[in-house]
């Protein structure tokens, strides 16, 4: 029999639930229910708070400048990877367009009914089974409502849509103004005022960082122990111990007897469980952050036919999602025995009671951090499902090993963890290339790791010193130091110097400095089966292609040519030399035979990038019969058109470098939120035209308010200015342009924290930028000098790191592995952000077995304790 299964909410967690339901037909019948005109929950951003246009509340917390603090890499669901082109950390766009694929792919839009609200949920007796009533109403028409039954409903409506404000003493009397961070989406109206930010989680930092740039003092209030070690706060922000009191009208007092001036209240305390649809035959309470009785946090112990998906706390939120539908289906198949009600309802409760022993509050019931792992762990093997990393074989065992991490002698980029009380951990090193380097504890680059896994050049002895001496004029490879060359010169000594940039290699093949995988033997990766190089002869190349006679520089000029095979790839021809084929830089650039270099697709023609071709001269572009406005350039992308009433049509570049017009919003804008020939964003869904023209809107809104591109200020004048750009010294992200014979202009910079750089006549990001609009700062350069052999923090890039070696003055520039990693000084090494965000002591502690009683509020990093699920069951 198939069974009709309701689903609440189209967010991530709602998608999961239709992604497993709809691929077992046979057994299951989904039908999602999403109030709003859009997949994905609470990641779709909208300038609106409070009530949304049809007067429902709010569901999305999005605020304009929003980025994951978890790594892709541990994201994802685990059989719909993210683009490995993106950086580690998300903007809240590439997480939507990764959620809105993932429907697309697995064909769930069929599955939901969009602009239908839940009512109410009710059990059902029938014929000695439980059956669900579900209301539903359309959010268009709110009178018109209809009736649903189902055989079984799984709630995935999330935990982060109503906010919880507490009642401080005194609150009445303040006379600022208050929000929390669920109705924040950007710092502007907090430019020049005194704001007080209550709560220091994840979203009170995030906050706090961002309105210090346009506030005149920030003061954050929290429990927690001082974080100016965890990061770098700005100078105008001060901490401050929990509020006590609000004792004017603009007056907060904290319990330490400080007392602060504020303008404006956020408070980042928070959010309340809610599930107004449940009616109490349910049999399930909601207090606060708390929903009981749940077995598993999931399952209703009254009626397991209701599950609730996605309600815990302090986790990855994707991959928990997608073992918890899992494990509530293997409930609903009969493939997965429950306890029965009484023993499921003690576990419940002897949980609670756990946390409130260990000191926390009963709000986080559903807080799974630092044991996310154990619980992971536990729901997928009930649920019938395998660990990432735990083969069957169970290979590798801890027994009779000391504390420590191990090598994996089947694949040279994991690595076992052996933690006292604990079970094997299986981790991956970081994507990109590194392998384990099981004498350092850590994961490096191949070059510098031992063999078999790398290619470092081992030297048994030293060898004997390098001299000039019956050696011709020429670059001679330096053998302790593959970094390295030796040059002789006639009547000089011999010169020992380094490769440029930081990561070449010797060649001493080709006689130059050169990437490690177009280099062969211990200094390099090429093998002679993967090979970067292709000669003319053998045909062998990374793909393990043959490619013999396919291309062949005979009869071709010397230069660079296109791969037809691979556009990331090229050939180079060069007299008296074989033909070399070689890959563009990893990330997405692919080959432009015209330019001669590897670029970004959408600078690149057809069949390989995505640049707007124009087969014939298009009719020259006039304002004529056009109102005034910004309209797009159809030969080029990063140009665009401004008619103003009188004026002839002005042709505008994008700033800064990179962005291309999107004719949607009339604004110059990232590629991957433009549509069409000119960017990379898909197609938009299809959805109700007023919705599409709402949110149209909305963003126009966003982007305009007062930033007229046409808007004369009084307070800067062009009198006696050259033509040229000039700073606003009001607002950072705005610029003058002084045009002889025309209005002074006063023009944005693009969305995304932008200012101007009056020095360089562009807008470009704060650190590239001197002050005070910018971050930009000249320090002096690092040397070596007094300093022991070591590793030391760059600190102008947190994923670079200097290395100081005897003997020389000057430092090696070297890079962290790709894929998100920074340099942790306390511990030397390249580490996950959220790691180095610690205390030492906290990570060292995080190897220990647990103790009974733990911190209020748990600070443990979690994403080395869940890097065994990155490749996931």
């Amino acid at each position: 029999m198939v069974l009709r299964v309701a689903v609440i909410g189209a967010g991530a967690n709602g998608l999961c639930a239709a992604r497993y339901l709809s691929a077992d037909p046979d057994r299951y019948l989904p039908t999602v229910y999403e109030q709003t005109a859009a997949v994905g929950g609470t990641w779709v951003y909208t300038d609106r708070t409070g009530t949304d246009r049809h007067g429902l509340p709010v569901h999305s917390s999005m605020y304009t400048n929003l980025r994951t603090n978890i790594p892709k890499e541990s994201m994802a669901f685990s059989d719909f990877p993210f683009d490995s082109s993106l950086q580690s950390y998300l903007s809240r766009q590439e997480v939507l367009q990764y959620l809105e694929g993932y429907g697309a792919h697995f064909g769930l839009n069929k599955y939901i009914q969009f602009l239908t609200r839940v009512e109410a949920v009710t059990p059902v007796h029938y014929h000695g089974t439980v059956r669900w009533r579900v209301t539903l109403s359309d959010v268009t028409a709110p009178d018109k409502q209809s009736t649903e039954l189902f055989d079984a409903v799984m709630v995935c409506t999330g935990r982060y849509s109503v906010p919880y404000v507490p009642v401080l003493p005194g609150t009445d009397r303040f006379q600022g103004r208050t929000l929390h961070s669920h109705d924040y989406r950007v710092p502007e109206p907090f430019r020049g005022r005194s704001v007080v930010i209550i709560g220091a989680s994840a979203s009170g930092i995030d906050l706090c960082v961002q309105i210090a740039e346009v506030a005149e003092r920030v003061v954050i209030s929290h429990s927690n122990p001082p974080f100016m070690k965890l990061r770098r706060l700005p100078p105008n922000v001060t901490q401050a111990k929990r509020v006590e009191s609000i004792i004017g009208p603009n007056i907060v007092r904290f319990l330490d007897g400080q007392e602060f001036h504020a303008d404006d209240i956020v408070y980042c305390t928070g959010y309340s469980l809610s599930f107004p649809f449940i009616t109490p035959d349910c049999g399930i309470t909601v207090h606060r952050g708390r929903a009981f009785p749940l077995y598993k946090h999931v399952i209703n112990t009254t009626y397991p036919t209701m599950s609730f998906i996605g309600i815990v706390h302090l986790s990855l939120t994707f991959p928990l999602f997608e073992v918890q539908v899992k494990f509530a289906l293997g409930v609903l198949s009969g493939r997965l025995s429950l306890p029965s009600k009484a023993a499921m309802d003690e576990e419940v409760e002897e949980d609670f009671k756990s946390r409130l022993e260990a000191g926390l509050p009963p709000h986080h019931a559903h807080t799974i951090e630092p044991l996310y792992t154990d619980y992971l762990s536990e729901l997928a093997m009930a649920a019938t499902c395998k660990p990432a990393g735990q083969s069957s074989e169970e290979a590798f065992s801890c027994e009779g090993r000391s504390p420590g991490l191990y090598t994996d002698a089947k694949n040279c980029s994991m690595y076992y963890e052996c933690v006292l009380g604990h079970p094997v951990y299986h981790r991956a090193c970081a994507p990109g290339g590194p392998v384990f380097d099981e004498q350092d504890q850590m994961c490096d680059w191949p070059e510098n790791v031992a063999p078999p896994c790398g290619t470092q050049r081992m030297v048994t002895e030293a060898p004997e010193p390098f001299t000039c001496e019956d050696k011709a004029p020429g670059l001679y490879a330096d053998l302790v130091n593959c970094s390295m060359y030796w040059e002789c010169v006639v009547g000089h000594p011999a010169y020992n110097r380094p490769c440029a940039p930081e990561g070449l290699v010797f060649n001493s093949e080709l006689g130059v400095c050169d990437w490690p995988y177009n280099v062969g033997g211990t200094c390099g990766t090429r093998s002679s089966r993967s090979r970067r190089d292709v000669t003319e002869d053998s045909g062998d190349e990374s793909t393990d292609e043959t490619v013999t006679e396919v291309f062949s520089c005979e009869g071709k000029e010397e230069g660079l040519y296109t791969d037809p095979k691979n556009c990331s790839m090229y050939y180079e021809c060069v007299l008296g030399h074989p033909v070399y084929h070689r890959a563009c830089a990893p990330g997405g650039p692919v080959f432009d035979e015209q330019d001669q270099m590897c670029d970004w697709p959408e600078n690149v023609a057809p069949p390989c990038g995505t640049q707007r071709m124009v087969t014939e001269a298009p009719e020259p572009f006039t304002c004529e019969d056009k109102a005034p406005g910004l309209y797009a350039d159809l030969v080029n992308c990063s140009m665009y058109w401004e008619c103003v009433v009188g004026h002839p049509a002005y042709n505008r570049p994008c700033a800064p470098e990179g962005l291309v017009f999107n004719s949607e919003l009339g604004v110059c804008d990232w590629p991957y939120n433009v549509v069409g020939t000119c960017g990379t964003k898909l197609e938009a869904r299809d959805v109700d035209d007023d919705v599409m023209a709402d949110s149209g809107n909305e963003m126009e809104d966003a982007g305009s308010g007062d930033e007229n591109t046409d808007e004369t200020v009084e307070v800067f004048s062009c009198d006696g200015r050259a033509e040229g750009l000039y700073s606003d010294p009001a607002d950072c992200s705005m610029y003058y342009q002084c045009v002889v014979g025309h209005p002074l202009y006063h023009r944005p910079c693009a969305p995304g924290g932008t200012v101007f750089d009056e020095e360089d006549q562009i807008c470009d990001w704060p650190e590239n930028v001197a002050p005070p609009c910018g971050t930009e700062m000249t320090p002096p350069p690092f040397t070596c000098a007094d300093k022991a052999p070591g590793s030391y923090t760059d600190p102008d890039n947190c994923a670079k790191f200097y290395q100081c070696v005897a003997g020389h003055a000057e430092p090696s520039h070297r890079d962290c592995p790709a894929g998100g990693l920074v340099y942790d000084a306390e511990l030397m090494i390249c580490n996950w952000p959220t790691a180095v965000m610690a205390p030492l002591q906290k990570r060292v502690d995080a190897r220990k077995t647990p103790e009974t009683t733990r911190e209020p509020k748990a600070s443990v990093p979690v994403i080395g304790k869940i890097l065994s699920f990155v490749k996931r069951f």
